[in-house]
């Protein structure tokens, strides 16, 4: 399972000064938008960064932590056999 930090790098903060952020998609295997969601979400941070005055501050002040497949090998599954209505992890 990967996870994604994003945050400013270069702030004048520490990481231990800043909040923290997690947002988790791909829990149920059948949800299949949003981890696309929470791509777009991370997209938009990344590419708002010294462009939007708020996502900039965001970023500034905070770390957004973002995992989006939390049950990737459910996913799997749901993907490969659709018909199954497979709603578990593998484990």
């Amino acid at each position: 399972i990967y996870a994604f930090n994003v945050t400013a790098a270069n702030s004048a903060r520490k990481s231990f000064e800043k909040g923290k952020m997690l947002v988790t998609s791909g829990v149920h295997p059948r949800e299949w938008a949003p981890p696309e969601l929470n791509a777009r979400f991370i997209e938009t941070l990344v590419e708002g960064y010294n462009n939007n005055a708020d996502i900039t501050w965001i970023l500034d002040h905070n770390e957004i932590h973002a995992i989006l497949y939390v049950n990737p090998d459910g996913r799997f599954i749901s993907e490969k056999y659709p018909s199954s209505y497979w709603r578990k992890n593998l484990n």
